[in-house]
């Protein structure tokens, strides 16, 4: 039973955006360590696959790895995905206290005076 609400259409473009800038980033600043860049890669590649499948928990999860990712060093740059996983799970929060408050409303009657 799958609960969390799945990433929108501005969501994915966000994401599709984001991983191809991690993509760009990593080749720029880790083409002489190989190993980073394989590192940085797979962390563009997590954001890409969980926006293509919409999956809202494993974009959050991987944009924020992605955060902390091998560009360490220049701490600025992973500061949009730690932004973007943060906006991504205050969404599905926000829908779900929108859910639960539409759905169990209680009908009371107005007793003010006067109606």
């Amino acid at each position: 039973m799958n609960d969390v609400r799945r990433l929108d259409d501005r969501e994915r473009q966000i994401g599709f955006v984001l991983a191809a800038i991690a993509v760009v980033g990593f080749i720029a600043l880790d083409q002489r360590a190989p190993v980073r860049l394989a590192i940085g890669l797979a962390m563009a590649a997590a954001v890409a696959a969980g926006t293509a499948r919409r999956s809202r928990v494993l974009v959050a999860v991987a944009s924020f790895v992605t955060t902390f990712g091998p560009w360490s060093y220049l701490v600025i740059a992973g500061a949009p995905y730690a932004v973007y996983a943060l906006w991504l799970l205050s969404g599905a929060t926000r829908a779900d206290r929108k859910k639960d408050n539409s759905s169990d409303r209680r009908r009371t009657r107005d007793r003010s005076v006067g109606s």
